[in-house]
């Protein structure tokens, strides 16, 4: 009902770091930590701006003090989170991306000032809390709320078949959704699906670029009839409109499931299993292949299941009913 920007805070915090002079702070630590590591880093910028963000909080504060406030991501808000945190704000985090025991923004494993954290985390799914044991001391796991993801509820909610006008697949046996990615790596996936498509003429492969036009891959590649570049479908709605969803290790493949469509993980490098190897467990919502004769056998063993059964079995990673979800904390953080 109502948009909010954060842009007039990032302004304002840009106009007070010019103001702010780091000479009298401390900086021993960050010294010894660069002669050890033999990295030169200048965290002058960095205390700018948290302090640049703290003053801006606490100003804004005193014109209004809510009894929560959403962030995402709190790594990078610390001087906001501090200065909600000490009026007695809630703060809640919502999940943006992938949380993983490798990603630095979510795992401390030596005590800090707990006033520079959240209050909660609401997460996608169940698996969330693993990230956050005993030994993390950013948070602990009965702060991590599974909710879902509002977007995939919307989508699918909203879902109407007939949308999808581009080549229809319900000539073919089966239709696959390829997530692209526009890097090195993920470039070398399309040589790998249209040999895919070459030999099985009976599967349709849409494919979905995140930025490249049409024009760049129709001049680099030479595409069967069963390859389609497709523009004007966002990636959710092509996943509900084909039968199962490829990619390497798009964050698509997290969210593919939560529709109710297969996943199967092409192992290029293997950073499929690196990246997703200890998530997506369940043989029955993803399958990962490390060669074109495992995609092979994965098409010719191909049994549809149904949309609602991978979506429960998927419960972990991206819980269902996002609002209905977060309407429950809500009543709970407002008791």
């Amino acid at each position: 009902k109502a948009i909010v920007s954060r842009s007039p805070l990032t302004l304002i915090e840009k106009i007070l770091s010019l103001f702010i002079n780091v000479k009298k702070i401390d900086l021993s630590v960050y010294e010894e930590i660069q002669r050890y590591s033999g990295v030169d880093y200048d965290p002058t910028y960095t205390i700018k701006k948290m302090i640049a963000q703290y003053t801006t909080m606490k100003w804004l504060l005193k014109l209004k003090k809510p009894k929560v406030a959403f962030i995402s991501p709190a790594y990078t808000a610390f001087g906001y989170v501090k200065a909600l945190k000490e009026s007695g704000v809630i703060v809640v985090e919502m999940q943006h991306g992938l949380i993983l025991k490798s990603h630095h923004g979510y795992n401390v494993y030596t005590a800090f000032d707990q006033s520079y954290f959240p209050d909660y985390l609401l997460s996608f799914g169940k698996r969330e809390k693993d990230v956050f044991d005993e030994e993390n001391k950013s948070l602990s796991s009965n702060q991590i709320i599974p909710v879902g993801n509002f977007f995939l509820d919307h989508v699918t909610e909203n879902y109407k078949e007939e949308g999808f006008t581009e080549q229809q697949s319900e000539s073919y046996k089966l239709s696959i959704a390829v997530s692209l990615q526009e890097i090195e790596l993920g470039e070398k996936l399309i040589p790998f699906i249209i040999d895919l498509a070459n030999a099985n003429q009976d599967v349709v492969f849409y494919l979905k670029p995140r930025r490249r036009p049409k024009a760049y891959f129709i001049s680099k590649y030479d595409f069967p009839n069963n390859t389609v570049i497709v523009e004007h479908v966002n990636i959710y709605e092509l996943i509900l409109n084909t039968d199962c969803h490829a990619t390497i290790f798009s964050t698509t493949a997290l969210e593919a499931p939560a529709l109710g469509r297969q996943n199967v993980l092409v192992n290029i490098n293997n950073k499929a299993k690196e990246i997703f190897g200890d998530t997506l467990t369940n043989s029955s919502t993803t399958v990962f292949v490390d060669d074109i004769a495992s995609f092979q056998n994965f098409i010719d063993s191909f049994q549809k299941i149904p949309s609602e059964q991978i979506k429960q079995e998927h419960e972990d990673i991206i819980a269902s009913n996002f609002k209905n979800n977060v309407n429950q904390f809500l009543k709970r953080v407002y008791a």
